[in-house]
């Protein structure tokens, strides 16, 4: 009871706290996409939509299981989606940031550079690793693979750590030059 009269006190005085608030287009109208940071936290949120995006793709039309499917599936939607939308796929537009690099056009060696990094070589490797480790039955070549693994995911996971705490950008956008940019509400649907 107590619940449900609190929700609906809530949904009487949001219109009064929402009038004492500064308009959304008022805030976003003065924001410069090369000053904000975008946090790992939205990035995170971003590649969580993607790659569900991908499993069901994946699930639905094709084989999880199968590396070369994988890689062409990742390659259109990682790499040619990205650069045909200038740094937006499904997950970064709905949180609203894209890929940025060194000009205002997303250049396609810049995104095949980045993900290509990041998905052929990281996540790629680690999905060898792991695909080899389950269809081997050798237990001898089953230890290589876990020891690959071991020494490849501390190695990503500490990176990444390092780089939140100095807040500094990955080394894949290095490489590429690129970075994740913020899209604010008033910029044109084609950047």
């Amino acid at each position: 009871m107590l619940n449900t009269l609190g929700g609906y006190l809530g949904y009487l005085i949001t219109p009064v706290f929402s009038y004492l608030m500064p308009r959304q287009k008022l805030l976003d109208k003065e924001i410069n996409e090369d000053i904000i940071r975008v946090g790992y936290i939205r990035r995170a949120l971003a590649f969580s939509v993607d790659w569900f995006i991908l499993d069901i793709v994946l699930h639905y039309f094709g084989d999880k299981q199968n590396i070369l499917a994988n890689g062409i599936v990742v390659f259109l939607y990682f790499i040619v989606l990205p650069y045909a939308t200038n740094g937006k796929t499904l997950g970064k537009t709905l949180v609203r940031i894209r890929i940025k690099g060194t000009e205002e056009k997303l250049k396609f060696k810049e995104v095949l550079i980045r993900y290509s990094i990041l998905y052929y070589g990281v996540f790629g490797y680690m999905n060898f690793a792991t695909q080899s480790y389950l269809i081997n039955t050798n237990p001898y070549i089953q230890a290589g693979f876990v020891i690959l693994l071991i020494l490849a995911l501390p190695v990503f996971g500490i990176h990444l750590i390092l780089q939140m705490i100095r807040r500094d950008i990955l080394f894949y956008e290095k490489i590429s030059k690129t970075r994740n940019v913020v899209i604010s509400k008033g910029k044109k649907a084609s950047q």
